[in-house]
């Protein structure tokens, strides 16, 4: 519950920051200053939930 809940701000902030266009999406202080949890792209909700369906 508390990664889909971390998932979830990171990927509002994450959505922002790329209509923005600036390129800076993937720099962790622009989350961080916002007291957002930085997310690596191998543990983004995404990619992690069909692993964590397979495990039902």
């Amino acid at each position: 519950m508390f990664l889909k809940y971390i998932s979830d701000k990171f990927e509002l902030k994450y959505q922002q920051l790329v209509e923005e266009g600036d390129g800076w999406e993937e720099d962790r202080d622009e989350y961080t200053s916002e007291n957002i949890f930085w997310v690596p792209k191998e543990a983004r909700w995404h990619r992690l939930y069909p692993k964590l369906k397979l495990l039902k």
